[in-house]
């Protein structure tokens, strides 16, 4: 059962991936308290992409976590693609879903919905095996997105991998953007976005995500650690909540673009 807003418009949107070479499905909401003043004229959503955990989907959002609820009190707009168990990765079949991602979904939501074109008013959130695809996304295309949020996220998915089906393990092995293993190679990490870690003090990750944490910082990115009583899953996410979009959202920044 959902746990959403009650002025939230929500959209499944199916159209033809180029970055995937067919249809795929992606989730969205929207803020839209009454019909006279939804859509403004000219008014655009600030807009986090939410990456979902293994073995599961976008609309897992919705379905096992308040963010729709956060997400209306603070008027941004949620997107959730359905990533399969990529890690937000461009894959040895063809599948890019780091392009998706961070190209193509941007831009085409952005031409047929009033969401943010500016870097600035543009997020993204990972939980899981979809926190190791939103650092991904933040360390190959940082000029996409200008906050990064990771929830119980992981640096090595070799642990992951070794749950999926063999023909599966074959392309997360191979992909076309490097092996399992996670980390920044680049010498300034200013240049990327501003990052927050969050993980349960009882979670087996949360060392090599805090040892990756540690090298941003040495090279001059800007991370803030959380740490929340609790191991994994949905209740780690929504008790980040409230911290989470103050973190978007500082006190005194406009709600629109």
């Amino acid at each position: 059962m959902g746990k959403g807003g009650f002025d939230m418009a929500r959209f499944d949107i199916h159209f033809f991936a180029e970055s995937l070479k067919r249809n795929i499905r992606c989730t969205m909401v929207i803020p839209a308290e009454t019909p006279s003043d939804a859509f403004l004229e000219g008014q655009r959503y600030k807009t986090l992409y939410l990456l979902h955990p293994g073995h599961g989907r976008g609309e897992d959002w919705l379905d096992y976590s308040f963010i729709e609820q956060y997400a209306e009190a603070n008027k941004v707009a949620l997107v959730m693609p359905n990533l399969q168990n990529s890690a937000c990765r461009d894959l040895a079949d063809g599948d890019r879903f780091l392009h998706l991602v961070t190209e193509e979904l941007p831009s085409f939501l952005a031409q047929v919905f009033p969401l943010a074109r500016k870097r600035e008013n543009r997020w993204i959130l990972g939980a899981g095996i979809g926190g190791f695809g939103a650092l991904h996304a933040a360390f190959t295309h940082g000029e996409v997105f200008s906050r990064c949020a990771v929830i119980s996220g992981m640096t090595d998915l070799s642990a992951f991998i070794a749950t999926c089906p063999a023909n599966y393990q074959k392309l997360l092995l191979n992909t076309e953007d490097g092996g399992p293993i996670l980390s920044f190679k680049g010498e300034d990490a200013s240049v990327l976005p501003e990052f927050l870690f969050a993980s349960g003090s009882q979670d087996r990750n949360r060392g090599q995500m805090w040892k990756l944490a540690e090298t941003l910082k040495d090279k001059g990115g800007e991370v803030e650690l959380k740490v929340l009583d609790g191991n994994r899953g949905w209740e780690i996410t929504d008790a980040l909540m409230p911290h989470l979009f103050d973190w978007f959202i500082p006190e005194g920044k406009p709600l629109y673009e």
